[in-house]
């Protein structure tokens, strides 16, 4: 499969959420790449004003200096388990919750 991203959102700092074609979605954090890198096309995109008008271009993401990286690149660096982890908190949490709800208390007199 070739892969392409067919969605991509701001998520906060210089992290991006992208759903790819294969159907997964995942959060790539480009804050070190970007400041780890000394190409002269990247510094723009240290400024978070200018990394948060990144748009889509063909199957992938980029900015309006003619920058873009590979779909493959930022599948391989997408943490797909930060959204499981999420939903497992939310759910561990709720579970929780519902316990305390079905505890009694007493107070010794």
């Amino acid at each position: 499969m070739i892969l392409k991203i067919n969605n991509a959102k701001y998520v906060s700092n210089y992290r991006i959420q992208l759903t790819f074609n294969s159907g997964e979605t995942g959060i790539v954090d480009l804050e070190k790449f970007l400041f780890t890198k000394n190409w002269e096309i990247v510094k723009p995109l240290r400024d978070l004003k200018y990394f948060k008008k990144f748009r889509k271009i063909g199957s992938t993401i980029g900015w309006n200096n003619d920058f873009d990286l590979a779909p493959e690149f930022l599948y391989k660096i997408s943490d797909f388990k930060r959204k499981e982890q999420l939903i497992f908190t939310k759910h561990r949490q709720a579970k929780a919750f519902d316990k305390r709800k079905h505890t009694s208390f007493s107070v010794a007199g």
